[in-house]
This record gives C-alpha cells, structure tokens and sequence, in this order.
C-alpha cells in the first residue's frame, strides 16, 4: 500500500453446489471498498450474484442474475444484470 494513495480492500465469498450431475447452483458476494486519504472520502460497493447452470451431453443452459450496491462507487445507484446463455457442443 502507498500511504500517498487511495487503497482497496476486497473481501469476497461465494458458494457452489452440485445438485446432480448436470445441475449447478452457486452464490457469490464481492465487496470492494476504495479507502480515504486526506481528503478523500471512502467509498464502497458490493456486488451480489446467483448463477445456474444445467448441462446435458454437449449442451449447457446457464441463467446468471447479480445486482450491484453503490454501482461505479455512486451512493444510492443500483445496477442491476440478468444474463441466459445457451452453449452447444458438436
């Protein structure tokens, strides 16, 4: 860390489970927080996100939704994201 400029903390956690052999669910959860120097106030966001993911022979279906707290480090500002990917395989 340089004490003549801003820092970042991130902490991060997330949890995966199998539900058979073609079914996935995972859980993340990442906040990072840009610490004050001087005059600079500390700022934060945190970034929340649950994907699926289901695969059969050469093919996967993955749903992905996550929301963002305090999007580009904006009190207040919310952004929010749902992905759907199709993947094929021959």
């Amino acid at each position: 860390e340089d004490a003549t400029a801003a820092a970042d903390e991130v902490t991060a956690y997330g949890l995966n489970f199998a539900v058979n052999d073609d079914l996935t669910v995972s859980y993340s959860v990442t906040e990072n927080e840009v610490k004050a120097i001087g005059a600079t106030a500390s700022s934060s966001a945190e970034a929340t996100g649950i994907n699926a993911a289901y695969s059969v022979g050469g093919g996967s279906l993955r749903i992905f939704s996550g929301e963002t707290d305090n999007a580009g480090y904006t009190a207040g500002k919310t952004q929010k994201l749902t992905e759907i990917s199709l993947s094929m395989s021959f």
